[in-house]
């Protein structure tokens, strides 16, 4: 799974854990996150208007609790117009949703930048009003159906454009979400989000079956195969059906519990 959507997945289930259980926020970054600041909205004083600032994920969420916050929510679009740009850096538009019990609803979004010196990114959340946002806080629903259907599909197309590789991780995929197996953990996401247990099979389903990158991935030689074979759009079609089912996996594994 891309590291920019992991992280907002993990930020939202910790928060989300906190609150239900009353406790503080426990944050672990992973080994090539340098550091996480968090630029909240100026806030007013008799001087005139004060920058507000957070060092780090648990100062950050002390300062909400302060807000009132009540509710947390983590947004992505489940569409998006050109796959190709998902292996590079701030393209995939995910936010966190805070929700306060003024009645107010702020939002997140990161700008991440890399430290070419320590070879780490740096991490910074920007704070923002949601000033018509819905009368009801999102919801998502279990597409474990939808999901499984395309994994079956994709995969069979995969073999049939002589991707190999790509229809085992399609299978392996499935099988995770089947509870036939686990997900093998590499390093980075060894921290994982404290989902309770019904939800993480579809998230790690999700994180097994997000090809979408750069040199490599999906985006790279499965194109040119489909195409050899005049399959481009079947290609095209299954790819953005996955994607889709992919971030509606995540948007419930992490926000509906």
């Amino acid at each position: 799974m891309n590291g920019e959507i992991y992280q907002i997945c993990r930020l939202t289930a910790e928060v989300k854990r906190a609150l239900k259980e009353g406790r503080n926020l426990v944050f672990e970054p992973i080994k090539y996150e340098n550091c996480i600041e968090f630029q909240f909205l100026p806030r007013k004083t008799l001087l005139g208007e004060r920058e507000d600032k957070a060092y780090d994920p648990v100062s950050w969420f002390e300062k909400c609790k302060k807000q009132g916050l009540i509710d947390i929510k983590m947004m992505i679009p489940v569409k998006v117009k050109n796959r190709q740009i998902l292996g590079f850096a701030n393209t995939n538009r995910a936010s966190m949703v805070t929700f306060l019990k003024n009645g107010e609803v702020r939002y997140w979004v990161a700008q991440w930048e890399f430290d070419s010196k320590i070879k780490m990114w740096n991490i910074s959340y920007a704070e923002a009003e949601w000033k018509e946002a819905p009368a009801c806080r999102p919801e998502y629903v279990d597409n474990t159906k939808e999901f499984l259907d395309v994994l079956l599909r994709i995969s069979k197309f995969a073999d049939t454009i002589e991707e190999g590789y790509f229809a085992e991780v399609f299978r392996d995929a499935s099988a995770i979400l089947k509870c036939e197996k686990e997900l093998s953990v590499n390093e980075n996401l060894a921290v994982r989000p404290p989902l309770p247990k019904s939800h993480k099979s579809l998230f790690d389903a999700a994180s097994k079956a997000d090809v979408f990158g750069a040199m490599g991935s999906w985006n790279d030689s499965p194109p040119y195969m489909a195409h050899q074979k005049g399959l481009s759009d079947e290609y095209d079609a299954l790819s953005d059906e996955l994607l889709t089912q992919i971030r509606l996996a995540i948007l419930y594994a992490v926000n509906e519990w």
